[in-house]
Order: structure tokens, then sequence, then C-alpha cells
């Protein structure tokens, strides 16, 4: 399902309380439940009597949550309980098990959640005449007459086993599936989200009676199982026949389905002793691969995935047949971004390739202006995965299908790229660390949430919110490296700018910002590294140390760098924290105002760098200004 869209109007205000109850009058107790599914924001309610609302509920925030409200009414006459829902889909079982239950004074009137319409409407009079002895629900079929005579013994109803595989992506806490019967929108089956590892098979075997059915796969990010972070699938088999598979989507795919299968002649009864088929097997790690379910196709899908570095307009690639014609398959250029990850996906007919990476410098892309890096996937099997450490070109050949090739290419780098001298020994590994995700929510904090992933595993997850307007801060703790966040809005507006200014920063352990955003769709991701140094380190070798001077110096002591700006900008001041780190800040300067001699030469911005810098010589310390400039 798609986010809904935003609503018209706002919520209805709060009704107010009812007045007393005259006396003499019968009176009743109407309580209203509602157990919300996963899109609370679509699911409202009213209660009328003729053109007088008595109460509202919703739209509400919480996932799953359950909401109960107590109307005292007086006096006789007809009740309506109006159920809104703005996706037409209901409040179960697609999107969660949500419900709702309407009592009188302890007794259920009404009680359901599955429909596919925008309201649902249960009238009654009060005081109840007759009540009813068992809760009325959402209508479905009607059951046989009770006249009409059971059938004759017959054995058990022929049953299919229906196995549902999912290949997840980098982000599994997005990815669920459900298995729907379509006659009574029931739900016979599903998982997630979220599921539990990255880049795993997830295999799931189901027994169906004969009838329709419907196979919805979730991914709640909007970008699918494939291929922007992942190479994901997902595939149902049925009597050892695959019916259907995919990759790329947007929010949800599906694919519908009648048992049992038809022009596939049925499987022989097993006779006994049989032993039943076991569940097809999850693969072993590292790379997942699914055991074969049918022959391989003579078209397979080829992905080209390139790292950019900090000139990512110099980098292109080729895709040509082998062999004599050399016929030109695929390529790509024109990247624009650095630090970016490119994905480009061709599918080939049998037969032997070679992929040729240029830099028009000659540079390669890795590792003097960045670390870029650029792999290969074939069918969910990576074929290559190096750094790009080369200069002008690079080649690899494969062939499709891609058999007997080990999961990463171990082959040494080609003949043209000079042999490097053996690599030093590993540094030893780094402590563990933290940073601190911080969130400022907008008008609708109920859309908002996050999740941080390292080494393809989320290891910590913020959201919803419950407070709109509200910064909260949660403390993540990483390993030493490099990790992703990402952040998503189920409405698909961000947190910034159209309903409140919300935004949200990621802080390294020193509270120095790493990354900020709050303008986005859906969702927003950022690849950081805990061990990154502010930019200003590397500015540290080129300026001089105030506290280096004698007597030592502040950006603002002397008058002439408060009218210099080269003099200003040439110097950075330093001191050491109550922890025994020194900290660093760079002299920046500000022009004077119009009338006034001078400006201003401050320090704003402070921060750590693990190396101290190597300063140039001492400057001299500068000389006075000229009497008429002084203060």
């Amino acid at each position: 399902q798609s986010p809904p869209p935003l609503p018209s109007s706002p919520p209805l205000p709060p009704v107010p309380p009812a007045p007393p109850l005259p006396p003499g009058q019968p009176q009743s107790l109407i309580t209203i439940t509602i157990v919300t599914d996963l899109y609370p924001l679509e699911t409202r309610w009213e209660l009328v009597k003729g053109f007088t609302i008595l109460g509202t509920g919703g739209p509400y925030t919480g996932f799953r949550d359950s909401y109960e409200s107590n109307i005292a009414v007086a006096g006789s006459g007809s009740y309506t309980f109006i159920l809104y829902d703005a996706a037409a889909d209901g409040i179960c079982c697609l999107y969660g098990s949500g419900s709702y239950t309407v009592k009188v004074d302890g007794l259920v009137l009404f009680q359901g959640g599955s429909f596919n319409r925008l309201t649902v409407l249960h009238s009654f009079i009060l005081p109840l005449e007759s009540p009813p002895s068992q809760p009325i629900t959402t209508p479905r079929a009607p059951p046989p007459p009770p006249s009409v005579p059971l059938p004759p013994f017959s054995p058990p109803v022929a049953r299919t086993d229906v196995h549902v595989c999912i290949l997840t992506d980098l982000y599994p806490s997005e990815t669920g599936w459900a298995i729907v019967e379509t006659s009574n929108v029931f739900v016979v089956a599903g998982d997630g989200p979220p599921l539990p590892r990255a880049s795993t098979w997830f295999n799931t075997s189901v027994s169906l009676e004969k009838g329709s059915y419907e196979l919805t796969i979730f991914d709640s990010g909007g970008d699918g199982l494939c291929c922007d972070f992942g190479f994901g699938r997902w595939l149902i088999v049925a009597d050892g026949i695959t019916l259907a598979s995919g990759r790329s989507f947007d929010f949800y795919d599906r694919f519908s389905f009648t048992l049992p299968l038809t022009n596939h002649p049925p499987r022989a009864p097993p006779s006994p002793p049989a032993v039943p088929s076991p569940p097809i097997p999850p693969p072993v790690s590292p790379a997942p691969s699914m055991p074969p379910l049918s022959p391989i196709s003579s078209i397979q899908r080829l992905f080209v995935q390139v790292y950019t570095d900090v000139f990512p307009t110099e980098t292109s690639w080729q895709l040509r047949k082998a062999g004599g014609s050399r016929d030109l398959v695929g390529e790509a250029s024109g990247f624009e971004s650095p630090f970016t990850v490119y994905t480009s996906a061709i599918d080939l007919p049998l037969g032997a390739y070679e992929l040729t990476l240029f830099d028009s410098y000659g540079d390669g892309i890795c590792c003097v202006y960045g670390t870029g890096q650029w792999r290969i996937v074939l069918d969910e099997q990576i074929l290559a995965l190096r750094n790009g450490d080369f200069g002008a070109s690079v080649s690899f050949s494969f062939t499709v299908p891609a058999t007997g090739t080990p999961p990463f290419d171990t082959a040494p780098l080609p003949p043209a790229v000079p042999p490097r001298s053996p690599a030093a020994p590993p540094p030893p590994a780094l402590p563990p660390t933290t940073v601190t995700v911080s969130i400022l929510t907008d008008f609708f904090p109920s859309e908002t949430f996050w999740t941080v992933y390292q080494d393809g595993v989320a290891v910590a997850e913020g959201g919803p919110y419950e407070d709109g307007l509200t910064r909260v801060d949660t403390v993540v703790s990483l390993a030493s490296g490099r990790f992703t966040f990402r952040i998503f809005d189920t409405l698909g507006d961000g947190i910034c700018c159209g309903f409140g200014r919300g935004s949200w920063d990621v802080r390294n352990a020193e509270n120095e910002v790493l990354a900020s955003g709050g303008e986005f769709q859906s969702s927003e991701s950022v690849r950081l590294d805990t061990n990154a140094l502010p930019a200003g380190c590397a500015e540290l070798e080129t300026r001089t140390d105030l506290q280096s001077l004698d007597p030592p110096q502040y950006c603002y002591s002397e008058p002439a760098r408060r009218q210099d700006q080269s003099l200003c900008e040439s110097a950075y001041y330093s001191f050491i924290t109550a922890g025994g780190r020194r900290r660093y800040a760079l002299c920046e300067y500000t022009p004077p105002e119009q009338g006034d001699t001078q400006g201003s030469c401050i320090a704003p911005d402070l921060f750590f760098c693990d190396q101290a810098p190597s300063p140039p010589p001492l400057l001299s310390s500068p000389p006075p200004p000229p009497p008429s400039s002084l203060p």
C-alpha cells in the first residue's frame, strides 16, 4: 500500500464533556475500543444521534495500539457508530490486525476490522430491548441453512504446499509478506516486518486448501528489495514450480494465484510410509543462494555498481562481448555526485563478456581522492568486488551463466596495473564508540522512524514518535568504523518544511555533527564513519597556533587581526580539555560594519583531531596598528 495522502482537513477538535444526565431517564454507557493497524493516521470514528455528534476519535498516532473511549448517554433513541478508513482497506488484516468494538453497558454489540470501503456504519436503539447473545461482526457470507442435511463423509480436502522465499536486502527491518485468502479477506500466513537479518534467505512453507489467494510483499522504505541497497528478491513455489518472482518495486508487490494449480498434473499421492519432502533449506553464508527450483534461464541480469571518488565525472565503464566482434552491450558515464553508489542493470544472454572501467585522469577511483570501488553481480552472485586502485582503466572478463565462479573474485589485478609492495599488517581494532541521533519532529511525529545499520545489520532503531515539534536524542553504541543512518517518513513528505521545520542530525562522541538533514520524501540515508575527522583538521597544517606564541594569544587578542582578514585566517586557537585532549578552532574574520574601523576575528567552531598538526614556522607577533585605528 502506498503511503496515505495528507488529510484534507485537520482532525476534529475534542468533544466537550457531556452535560449532567437528566434524572429519571434511562442511562447507558457506550464504550468504543479501537486497535490500530500499521496506518493509524487513516482511522477515525464518530458516534452520532440524529444530527448531533456525541463523540469522536482519531486520527491515531500509535501503531498496533489500543484506544478506549467511554460516552455516557441518556434517553431513548437511535444511535449510529461510523468508522472511517482513508485508504478504504480496513484496519485488518493486510497491514496489521486492527479491530473495533462497540459495547453498551459492557455488552458487546458490534466488532470487526476487515472491510474494503471508506466507512463502516452500525446503528442501534437504546434502551436495548433484547440484548444480542453474541456480537455482530463485520458481515460475511451467511452460513448454510440449518435444514440442509450434512453431506456424507468424504476424505480430507487436498492441500497444496506453497513455499514463500524472501532474500532480504540491506534493510530487512522494512520487509514483510502476507498471503490472504481473497474470498473472505483472511490472512492465512505472513511474516514481518521486520525480518531479522540482511542478505539472507527466509523460506516459509504453508499448506493451503483449494481457493484463491494473493501474496503481498511489503517494503516500508518504498524502494523494494533490489537494487539500490542490496540484491534481494522474492519468489513463490508450489508443486515444485516457481509461480512468480520479483525484485524491483516500490512499497509493495502482489501476485494472485488459485489452488490447485491448473494445467499442471497433480502429484501422485505418497504411498506409505513415504517421508514428506523437507522444506526448502536456507542457504549457507557467506553468499546467499537458493537451491535450484527451475532450470537456469537463458537470460540473466547483471548489475554493475560503482562507488565514486571526489571526481565522479572522470569515471565511466563499458561492457562488450568478448572475442572477435567486441560489440558494445552497455555503458555508463556522466556520474555527478561524489561518494555515491551508481547501479546499472543489464539483461544478458548466454555468452562471454568483458567489462572495462575507465578513469579519464588516469588515477583510478581510489585511494588518493576517496575510497571508490566497483563490483559486478550476476543473478545474486558477486563476480568481482574490488577497490578502485587502478590507473586509466581496468578490465574484468566473465561468462553467462556464471558457473563455478567463487562468490568473491580473488584473482590478482590485471597486468596493466603495476604490482604493489606487500601490504602492511592491519592496524589493531579500534575500540567501540557512540554516536547520537537527534530528531526534531514535525507536526506528524508518528510518521517518522529511523534505523542505524553496521555491516548490513540493523543495530539501533528509533520512532515512531508521539510528541510533535520535540527534540529526541538517542545514543547508539557502535564498533568504530563505517555505518549507515536511514530515516523514514511514512507519508512521503519528510520532516521539513511543509508541516513544521523538523530536522535530524548525527553527532560523534565529541558532539561534532557528522551529517544532518530534514527535507526528503519517503526516506533519506547517509553512510558515515565514526572515525571521520572534521574538515578543519587538514587546514591546521597551514595555520599558526596562537597558543604557541610568547605570550599565548586568542583570535581576538590583537587589533591587527580584527582589521586584516589574511592575518586573522592564518591562525588557529587550541586548548587542552578536562579529559586531556586538545581541541581546536579556526580563526574566522568578519568585515567591519559601515562606520566602524574594526571587524572581528573569532573562533566559532571547536573540534578534535586525532593527531596534532605540524604547524608552520611561528608568525611574529603582529605589529601594533596605527594610532588612528585604535579604538
